[in-house]
């Protein structure tokens, strides 16, 4: 199967379902057989639709959508190229960071023109993630005053607004949905954040069945922790670090109960608590130490230095765990 029409005729006909069935004043029973034999396109709403009434998750239609190996390919390496760009950054320099946004520039360019050739949903989502990241990297280049992430959450809004729109739509959540809402969380205002959190971390248990499922539910927490920290959301940044402790209790995981002494220092100290922060993240030194992990405990000393470094330098470090 190569198009989406193809896909989409598959798992109708493998549920046994009927046109009519599928039909209503948005999918007459001709565009949903145009469509299916690659005569017609859908609309994104009209898309959304169809799949929810076929109740299957983009990752299912994903999966079956064989794409040829040289456009997929592409796709990859188009994505990996432009990480390897923002990955490249190590410290704080402005002037390191304008040269980064014209080659981010560059790029996003590239995702266009490959975009309106070979439409993918995949693809426009993670464009999307582009315009946000350029827009962010762009402020940080542009202004001498310390800026704040919700400063920057208001430049993007717009770009954000397909994103929230998938989500709210999609009725049946799978893996790629809960990554997706993970990826874009940073733009997120904490409201938002949190409502998608809770349905991300609900929709994730449905598939404990899954390797890494625990990983993914962890990562959503860590990930909005951060952005949480980042907007001075202190009740909400408590609330998240609750939902871990509530979480390590079922799902014991030394990686992740390291890391949650480590935010819940990071969390003293951006409340003006230093003091309790550096007993609790200097508990985490030690204890990195008697479990014979010394390497870790310098590793993550030097994260916090140089998140230390960039708030004073007027920027902020938002850490995404990616599904």
């Amino acid at each position: 199967m190569k198009t989406y029409g193809e896909v989409f005729h598959y798992l109708r006909t493998n549920k046994g379902m009927r046109l009519k069935e599928l039909s209503d004043e948005q999918l007459s029973i001709s565009l949903i057989a145009q469509f299916e034999k690659n005569q017609s396109k859908l609309s994104y709403d009209r898309f959304i639709r169809l799949m929810n009434k076929l109740e299957v998750s983009f990752d299912e239609v994903q999966a079956l959508l064989e794409q040829s190996t040289l456009e997929k390919s592409y796709e990859d390496i188009l994505m990996n190229q432009y990480q390897n760009i923002t990955n490249s950054v190590v410290g704080y320099d402005k002037e390191l960071f304008s040269q980064l946004h014209q080659q981010l520039i560059q790029k996003s360019q590239e995702f266009f023109t490959y975009l309106q050739k070979h439409p993918s949903l995949r693809l426009a989502h993670y464009y999307q993630f582009v315009l946000i990241n350029n827009q962010m990297w762009y402020e940080l280049s542009a202004h001498d005053k310390q800026l704040k992430l919700s400063y920057c959450q208001t430049k993007v809004q717009s770009y954000l607004s397909p994103i929230i729109q998938y989500l709210l739509s999609v009725d049946n959540w799978g893996v790629y949905e809960i990554s997706l809402m993970n990826r874009f969380a940073i733009a997120m205002p904490i409201d938002l954040l949190m409502k998608l959190m809770n349905q991300a971390t609900k929709r994730a248990k449905n598939y404990q069945h899954l390797p890494g499922n625990q990983e993914m539910i962890f990562n959503v927490f860590l990930t909005c922790f951060s952005v949480a920290l980042n907007l001075d959301a202190f009740d909400e940044a408590k609330l998240i670090l609750k939902k871990i402790r509530d979480h390590l209790k079922t799902t014991p995981d030394t990686r992740y109960a390291m890391r949650l002494m480590f935010y819940e220092s990071l969390l003293q100290n951006k409340m003006g608590n230093n003091q309790e922060g550096e007993r609790l993240f200097q508990q985490l030194i030690e204890t990195y130490n008697l479990i014979g992990l010394p390497e870790l405990g310098k590793k993550i000393t030097e994260e916090r230095k140089n998140m230390e470094y960039s708030e004073q330098q007027g920027a902020f470090s938002v850490y995404i765990y990616i599904v």
